[in-house]
């Protein structure tokens, strides 16, 4: 036991927990549904975003240009590694590893945060998938993280401000 991980200040009863898990369960069928509605199968990059926006960054709307903004950047430059070779060959990949090279060089040096951030590089990394390089269909791929980042982030809006109306009742 000396292994096992201490609870955390804000641990849920086990009944709690599970209305949780249930909530949790209609929201990602929801989000599969929205995303199937558009004839899309990426649902996954609306889950990525969600799990750094929530996971990283708690769901604080302060934090979501950036969040939205380094996934679009991460997904542009994975774009670029497909596209730009196809079209000009050695030459094209030359210039779509100076463009990722330039974007590691701004988020060492802090620039342009809001577009190159971790969560850029986490897009890219996963974006940059040789299977995903292969069959990836970036518009597909871009619009279910535009539709996540709308879906979440509204939920969160509305969640919240019903809870603002229930406190101040």
């Amino acid at each position: 036991m000396e292994n096992a991980p201490a609870p955390t200040a804000n641990a849920l009863p086990p009944l709690k927990g599970l209305v949780v898990l249930g909530a949790v369960v209609v929201v990602v069928v929801a989000f599969i549904m929205l995303t199937a509605l558009f004839g899309n199968q990426d649902a996954w990059a609306g889950f990525l975003f969600l799990t750094y926006w929530a996971g990283r960054e708690e769901m604080k709307f302060a934090q979501l240009p950036m969040c939205a903004g380094g996934a679009l950047c991460g997904l542009f430059m994975a774009y670029l590694l497909q596209v730009l070779p196809l079209q000009f060959g050695l030459a094209g990949l030359g210039i779509a590893v100076g463009v990722i090279l330039a974007a590691v060089y701004c988020q060492i040096m802090g620039w342009f945060y809001t577009a190159v951030n971790v969560v850029t590089m986490l897009f890219l990394t996963v974006g940059a998938v040789p299977h995903i390089q292969k069959t990836g269909n970036f518009a597909a791929i871009t619009l279910s993280l535009v539709l996540g980042i709308l879906f979440f982030s509204g939920l969160v809006a509305a969640l919240g401000l019903i809870q603002k109306r229930q406190t101040a009742s």
